[in-house]
């Protein structure tokens, strides 16, 4: 059996004992033929210590080689220098949001806003010119008579204050900003006890009784009396007739009228026939 020298090893000491710089770094393999090292597509170098990075670095940053990191120029930024990097005024966003590094904002989440979402956002703006938000509470601060919150729930200053409480049962009504009264009661705050009928129009309510005008009648002044009734049709009556009596007035005066003005259209025509008589009978005389 042969005893080879260095570097050749095999039965007859035919092959060469090639050695790969560092052992390929433990990354690579070793052609011990040739004594270069087999590095994988990420790593280079002739004991394959060197990483490459991702994209060359996009010719936007410095590759490490030893970490295979990109180390990227200012605005830009991905593994491979890739992307525009534009950091957010507070990368985090509060935990409210995410940074966009395209264009440098948070994209907050809702209920938020603002360059870092630390500001509160309120319902619809609250409908402004109706209110302002309370971008710290996130709460509207209404313009009278709109309000920010009912029954405990933010509002968008849409609603109408109705100016009071509404007593006895009644109810605000925040889309018209009106106390809807209960119905035995009325007013503006459903303080005035209601009158039966409203009286109908033909009386007052004082304390919850009608006083009905004159010729009215009945709990809610729905009734006129009889007499009044039988008043109220003879003065029809007696107007009829007046104005019958003026009409028959004006056709009398009238046919008076006609009949002076004949006349006296015939009594001019008898004069015009007696001056042309007179007038023959002289030019007779003369002949």
């Amino acid at each position: 059996m042969c005893t080879c020298n260095d570097p050749w090893i095999g039965p007859a000491c035919a092959v060469p004992n090639g050695t790969c710089p560092n052992n390929c770094s433990g990354i690579g393999t070793c052609n011990k033929i040739t004594g270069k090292c087999n590095c994988p597509s990420s790593n280079f170098n002739l004991d394959c210590s060197k990483r490459e990075c991702l994209y060359n670095c996009s010719n936007h940053g410095i590759c490490d080689e030893e970490t295979g990191n990109c180390i990227c120029d200012a605005g830009w930024g991905g593994t491979g220098c890739e992307r525009i990097y534009v950091p957010c005024k507070n990368i985090s966003c509060l935990g409210r949001g995410i940074c966009n590094f395209t264009i440098g904002k948070c994209q907050c989440q809702f209920g938020y806003t603002g360059e870092d979402c630390s500001l509160r956002t309120c319902p619809r703006n609250c409908s402004y010119p109706n209110g302002t938000c309370n971008t710290t509470t996130g709460i509207c601060e209404c313009n009278f008579p709109y309000i920010g919150i009912v029954n405990g729930s933010k509002s968008d200053c849409s609603l109408l204050d109705c100016g009071g409480e509404c007593i006895h049962e009644g109810v605000c009504d925040p889309t018209a900003g009106i106390c809807r009264c209960g119905e035995k009661w009325t007013g503006e705050f459903c303080s005035l006890v209601r009158c039966p009928q409203d009286c109908s129009g033909n009386g007052n309510c004082l304390g919850g009784i009608c006083n009905c005008a004159t010729r009215w009648k009945g709990e809610g002044c729905q009734t006129q009396e009889e007499d009044f009734v039988l008043i109220a049709l003879l003065a029809v009556i007696l107007a009829l007739v007046g104005l019958g009596l003026i009409v028959g007035a004006f056709f009398i005066w009238r046919h008076l009228q006609i009949q002076r003005l004949q006349k006296k259209l015939d009594e001019q025509e008898n004069e015009k026939e007696d001056q042309n008589l007179d007038e023959f009978s002289s030019s007779s005389d003369d002949g």
